[in-house]
């Protein structure tokens, strides 16, 4: 089989393994927060994935991952928040990311891409956990007290993603893989 004809699989199956990556990252460390969720360091995987994959790969990984660890670690009522929350999150992130960053390669650009997008895919997590908890759980304003963990969760996933997408990048692990948006330029 030539080697374009097996990306589509290759995609699926590294967009299965950014889906495990962010499962893991989310379950294995996690720290309760005051009122029922918990903080982890999967958001920042989220974030690398998104970077990899783009908005349209990235999504269904980060809905995926992320409502596992709350399915397996017994959050089942927060499950239909993460699922939209994390996707909505992966769009926004992967989206902008891509925008800002254009097809440039200049480290400058691409660690503004990242903390842009990084930022203002995190904001929007922290708002849709809040309407989520606030309107759907009935939590009202109390639910407020969620937003400086989650605030706090996203810097932390802002840094994260961006120095492992740039110690990946010096890699040149994107031009090896030949798969995903970073192989635009790239011969086949």
């Amino acid at each position: 089989m030539k080697a374009k004809a097996l990306k589509p699989l290759r995609r699926l199956v590294f967009t299965a393994l950014c889906a495990a990556l962010i499962f893991v990252a989310t379950y294995i460390v996690r720290i309760p927060s005051p009122v029922q969720g918990y903080i982890h360091i999967g958001d920042g995987m989220l974030l690398l994935t998104v970077f990899v994959l783009g908005a349209w790969y990235g999504w269904p990984a980060a809905a995926v991952g992320a409502g596992l660890a709350d399915l397996i670690g017994g959050y089942f009522v927060y499950i239909p928040g993460t699922v939209v929350d994390k996707a909505l999150t992966a769009v926004v992130a992967g989206l902008l990311f891509y925008a800002v960053k254009g097809r440039s390669e200049k480290t400058g650009r691409v660690l503004t891409a990242c903390v842009v997008a990084g930022v203002v895919g995190e904001l929007v997590m922290t708002a849709g956990y809040f309407a989520y908890e606030a309107w759907v759980l009935g939590y009202g304003w109390a639910a407020a007290a969620e937003i400086v963990g989650n605030l706090v969760q996203g810097g932390v996933a802002v840094v994260v993603a961006t120095v492992l997408y740039a110690a990946l990048s010096r890699a040149k692990l994107w031009q090896r893989l030949a798969l995903f948006p970073h192989d635009r330029e790239s011969k086949e």
